[in-house]
């Protein structure tokens, strides 16, 4: 269950990054100045960040669920352990965006 809350919860942020994101993206492609191609290059750093992080995050995970194995230890779930070990640091990186560019937004 907590899989799907998170996924609904992510789908409001994502929801709201990208309302925020696509009209800066635009105006940097129609009028770009130093600051704007800064941010635009920020916005693709922090996913591919997110992504290495991710991956890292499963890597461990899997280390940690063999070794957990080995020693006759029980694990839940390995594919919900092993998803959320990937999807963590990315979900961060997202809300974190969600909440600072919720601030600038003209709702």
């Amino acid at each position: 269950m907590k899989m799907v809350t998170d996924a609904f919860s992510d789908f409001i942020a994502v929801s709201e990054v990208l309302s925020a994101r696509l009209p800066m993206l635009a105006l940097t492609m129609a009028h770009p100045t130093p600051a704007r191609r800064l941010e635009a290059e920020r916005m693709v750093l922090e996913k591919a960040d997110a992504a290495m992080d991710g991956l890292f995050s499963l890597h461990k995970y899997c280390v940690h669920a063999a070794l957990d194995s080995m020693i006759a230890r029980p694990v839940d779930n390995h594919l919900e352990g092993a998803i959320s070990a990937y999807m963590e640091p990315g979900r961060k990186t997202l809300r974190a965006n969600a909440d600072r560019l919720r601030g600038q937004m003209d709702i």
